[in-house]
């Protein structure tokens, strides 16, 4: 068969995949003497599709079976098994007998082919009452089929290939850092922490512990700067001991009778009035 030498000097690397599948469903009826070929990849490389027929009857056939999940073409699938079905219009799924007689096809013939075990597709034969399939048809196909499980298998590989090519290539990912939730100046950062701010784009960084039950410190660009202690001598903060609590100076009320009348000024004369003096003053008789 022609067919078989131009697919046995294929190149994967040169091979366009959906001309190859077309060409060899639409070279089998006239090869063969049968009615249409439909042909379903298991796993279809990438921008294939899974499914190719001979002609748009033998398309529409095989896409019911596949949308359907039953009917000789599923089914060896499922089995791994080829499949000959003598009559379709009376064995199977009543919806595929429907289809059948609608269109004509009376038989089918469906041979999966792999590569050691890797499975890559099935091929069904479809037949009518003048044109039936047979068992013989099997022998006739393995060549084919043999040669066209081994360029699909070469593809699979080179596309394997390629694609692990570029994963290992391919630059890593940035991965944006996080700044902080204010913008980055002015972090409220936990006590004892150190904040670093000679990193470079200015972002702050800050190392410590949170401490559970205690005020955190803020440490910013501002004017107010803290020592360690927490206390400066430019110190603005509003939480200081009551060790610093500034003394406010009460107003001095005037000494005199009660109800702030003044007291009558003593005369230098009276000498009572004189010792009353000497006596606030310190001056009493055990003055120095």
């Amino acid at each position: 068969m022609p067919l078989v030498l131009q697919l046995g000097r294929a190149r994967a690397a040169m091979m366009d995949v959906p001309a190859v599948l077309l060409s060899v469903c639409s070279a089998l009826p006239g090869a063969l003497g049968v009615s249409g070929a439909v042909l379903l990849l298991v796993d279809p490389a990438e921008g294939v599709a899974p499914l190719s027929a001979s002609d748009a009857r033998a398309r529409w056939f095989g896409e019911l079976q596949q949308r359907a999940g039953v009917g000789p073409l599923p089914g060896a699938v499922r089995t791994w098994r080829p499949t000959l079905t003598g009559d379709l219009t009376r064995v199977g799924h009543p919806a595929v007998a429907a289809a059948a007689t609608e269109s004509g096809l009376s038989s089918s013939l469906v041979l999966p082919f792999d590569v050691d075990g890797d499975r890559l597709g099935v091929l069904q034969l479809l037949g009518e009452d003048s044109r039936p399939v047979a068992a013989a048809h099997a022998e006739a196909l393995r060549p084919l089929l043999d040669t066209l499980a081994a360029r699909l298998a070469d593809v699979r590989a080179l596309q394997q290939a390629r694609c692990a090519e570029r994963t290992a290539t391919s630059p890593p990912t940035a991965v944006p850092v996080p700044r902080s939730a204010d913008g980055g100046d002015g972090a409220v950062v936990a006590r004892g922490a150190q904040v670093d701010r000679s990193a470079t784009g200015g972002e702050t960084t800050a190392t410590g512990r949170w401490r559970m039950g205690g005020r955190r410190s803020v440490e910013s660009s501002g004017s107010s700067r803290r020592a360690r202690n927490g206390r400066g001598v430019h110190s603005s903060s509003d939480d200081a001991t009551p060790s610093e609590a500034t003394t406010r100076a009460l107003p001095a009320v005037p000494a005199g009778r009660p109800g702030g009348a003044p007291t009558p000024s003593a005369s230098s004369s009276d000498p009572e009035a004189g010792r009353s003096r000497s006596a606030r003053r310190g001056t009493g008789r055990h003055s120095a």
